[in-house]
């Protein structure tokens, strides 16, 4: 795959949604393949399980039920990312590795092996949704008897449901000597933003953006949330952790009495693309530092460090 430049997925060791077009029984077993690696085609531990669990269930079954015979239905799949040819045939390659794999133990199952045929889709990103989404780095495998293929499954597409702290933040400011008062500011900050559906990421992104702050009259005391608290927050329409990297812009506002809010606004083209946005927009986020008398506004971005601790 010298055209390819691989980059890490979500997990190391892949993952398996199983039964996503219903329950196993002897006529029928489901399963999508998810998180490949961005960019490749390798199946990881998790989906090299799954096909050992999908021979042994054919030799299980292979004298029950309504015959001998089984068709082994697989559709590869690929994000929309890059251009629709590179992912046809990145599609095709997974799909491809999968097939692959069964064949080769299949081999060891002389008995099984001629009963076996494959019925292949690619599919590229024609059902994807902007962006990098683990759901759609994927090969759904469905075992069935001959007749009729099964019939497509919604793949997941993301969350609606998150939430988010700030871990550390680093504000500076130079003053500009023809304004008084007014400040060059540079912010850099590390976010800790989790996906609240079942099963779902821990995402650590860094945030780099200048702009401008001014002094404004002294509102109250400082009184900024404690480092650590995290706020709950929605989006319009789902997305995947990965959709938070990009534009984005931060706000410090002075503290006011009690209330030491700072606010995370996004900004960037996939959450345009999808037509979300969150819910509250921009986000508040608790602080634990305030100078009560500037305003600061930076812009920027947000940049994924880690997924669930691993490094991406």
């Amino acid at each position: 795959m010298s055209a390819f430049r691989r980059r890490p997925g979500d997990t190391k060791q892949g993952e398996v949604l199983k039964d996503p077009g219903g329950r196993e029984t002897t006529e029928f077993k489901d399963a999508l393949l998810f998180d490949f690696d961005i960019d490749d085609d390798t199946p990881k531990e998790a989906h090299l399980e799954y096909l050992r669990e999908v021979i042994r269930y054919m030799v299980r079954v292979l004298n029950v039920g309504s015959g001998r015979a089984f068709v082994i239905h697989l559709d590869g799949f690929a994000s929309r990312t890059g251009g629709a040819q590179h992912n046809d045939f990145l599609s095709t390659l997974r799909e491809q590795a999968i097939e692959n794999q069964l064949r080769t133990a299949l081999d060891l199952k002389p008995d099984l092996k001629p009963l076996v045929t494959f019925n292949r889709k690619f599919h590229g990103f024609a059902d994807s949704p902007p962006g990098e989404n683990a759901h759609f780095r994927a090969v759904r495998i469905v075992v069935t008897r001959p007749g009729p293929p099964p019939k497509p499954v919604p793949i997941p597409t993301g969350s609606k449901f998150w939430e988010v702290r700030l871990v550390t933040l680093l504000s500076l400011g130079i003053p500009v000597v023809i304004i008084p008062g007014a400040e060059i500011q540079v912010d850099a900050a590390l976010f800790e933003i989790v996906d609240r559906s079942p099963g779902g990421k821990q995402g650590l992104f860094r945030y780099v953006g200048g702009g401008v702050a001014v002094g404004v009259p002294k509102l109250g005391p400082v009184s900024g949330g404690p480092l650590g608290n995290f706020t709950l927050f929605s989006t319009t329409d789902p997305v995947d952790l990965r959709d938070f990297e990009g534009d984005a812009s931060f706000l410090q506002p002075p503290a006011i009495g009690p209330i030491g809010d700072s606010f995370l606004a996004i900004q960037n083209r996939v959450f345009l693309l999808k037509e979300a946005h969150t819910i509250p927009d921009p986000i508040p986020v608790d602080s634990f530092s305030f100078i009560p008398n500037i305003f600061e506004s930076t812009s920027g971005s947000l940049t994924l460090l880690r997924i669930n601790g691993r490094p991406v």
